[in-house]
């Protein structure tokens, strides 16, 4: 067979088609390399913030647990071993080749730099390349951090309402929220938070999700602030179950004249006219349309919660009386003073111009309680305050009303804020 040169010409092929297939792969192969390195990526990415997260609350549970004895800090170190035992338990050995955790205790960066009661934890994954290694050599560094709070009872104040203008109104002379305790309200309102003129208002900061309306003096303390626009916190005591009045004894109306010690159960209506009165231990459940009258005398207790089921007003107010009763120490009721029945959504009045010391959680999640000490030399103890809304100090109030959270109910566990 003849060939002629022009069909020799012709049968050659350009090696045009070799570099496109060059190019394209080289192409072909990045893409591969950033769907699978950086698939990889994200996905450790999720894992590390995951150990950054429970490695930070495990530091701030430890911190909680030993919050009396070490106010906040880590002098043993046991929060900062809990920290990196947990991250080395979830994959993060700490070996400072394919992994490194960091924990500062308290924090080195972000909101809560150098306070105390607070963990923070900064982890880094060292990912071996894929086909990126075709770019470089090394690692694909993945880092995440976590801040958490293992302060406990830090809430002095918490008002539910996530709507209502003037939720937590704040009237009276002196307000102080003791140990660094904080002020948290919900309402998205503008001024869902209000000071009136003259109020002379201590915490360890406002944290409202709307706004404040200020006209009196607020002190600071703990380093705290003003936070406005901040997110809701959801009411800590709502796991809790309601009280009961299983098991509890009856029993008849109390009209009282001398020394007596009454038992906890079912009371419908109690007058002490004089003698001192002692609570013993338990649950006090006031039925409804009953009432506590102080008219003389006085009023003690050790371990009591009263359960208000009344549907009226007429617990403790316009005491006449000194009242000094300490919440339960244990069990699912341990720092709670007084319970209203969640459904109830009524202003309870506590005025009074003798002194109160009643130290644990004040709870009425749908209501209220109005709290007034009516002489300049009255004071109020109590220890937080959880409510739907709240009003301090109405009416005339000129006495001192002092909150400890630290008394209360553990209202805020480990938990992360960063």
């Amino acid at each position: 067979m003849y060939l002629s040169a022009t069909s020799l010409t012709h049968s050659r092929r350009r090696g045009t088609v070799a570099v496109f297939i060059a190019l394209s792969l080289t192409v072909l192969v990045g893409i591969l390399a950033i769907t699978l390195d950086g698939g990889l990526m994200l996905t450790e990415s999720r894992h590390a913030q995951v150990v950054a997260d429970a490695a930070a609350t495990a530091a701030a549970a430890d911190l909680f647990q030993n919050a009396g004895l070490n106010a906040g800090t880590d002098p043993s170190g046991t929060a900062k071993a809990s920290a990196l035992d947990t991250a080395k338990a979830n994959g993060y050995s700490n070996d400072g080749i394919t992994s490194v955790v960091t924990v500062n205790i308290p924090p080195l960066s972000g909101d809560y730099v150098g306070k105390a009661g607070f963990a923070e934890v900064i982890v880094q994954y060292n990912l071996k390349r894929g086909f990126s290694a075709i770019w470089g050599n090394g690692t694909l560094p993945v880092t995440a951090r976590a801040v958490a709070s293992g302060i406990p009872g830090s809430i002095g104040i918490l008002i539910l309402d996530p709507a209502l203008s003037d939720s937590c109104e704040i009237d009276g002379k002196n307000v102080n929220i003791l140990n660094g305790g904080q002020i948290y309200v919900n309402s998205t309102d503008g001024a869902g938070t209000q000071v009136a003129s003259g109020v002379k208002l201590s915490c360890g900061g406002l944290n409202l999700v709307g706004g404040l309306a200020n006209n009196g003096s607020i002190t600071y303390t703990n380093g705290g602030g003003l936070k406005t626009g901040v997110a809701p916190v959801a009411d800590p005591l709502a796991k809790i179950p309601e009280p009961t009045t299983a098991g509890l004894t009856t029993y008849p109306d109390q009209n009282i004249t001398s020394n007596t010690t009454l038992q906890p159960g079912i009371y419908k209506n109690i007058t002490i006219k004089s003698g001192a009165v002692t609570l013993a231990p338990g649950i006090y459940y006031l039925s409804s349309g009953g009432r506590l009258q102080l008219n003389g005398g006085s009023l003690s207790g050790t371990g009591v919660m009263f359960f208000d089921d009344t549907g009226g007003d007429s617990i403790l107010n316009q005491a006449k009386v000194p009242v000094d009763i300490t919440p339960p120490t244990s069990g699912p009721y341990q720092g709670i003073s007084f319970w209203i029945v969640r459904s109830q959504t009524k202003e309870v009045h506590i005025e009074s111009t003798f002194n109160l010391n009643m130290p644990g959680t004040w709870y009425a999640q749908g209501g209220e309680f109005d709290i007034r000490p009516l002489a300049a030399s009255t004071v109020f103890n109590i220890g937080n305050y959880i409510c739907d809304q709240a009003e301090w100090g109405q009416g005339g109030s000129i006495g001192t009303i002092n909150i400890n959270p630290g008394s209360a109910a553990p209202s805020q566990r480990p938990m992360l804020v960063e």
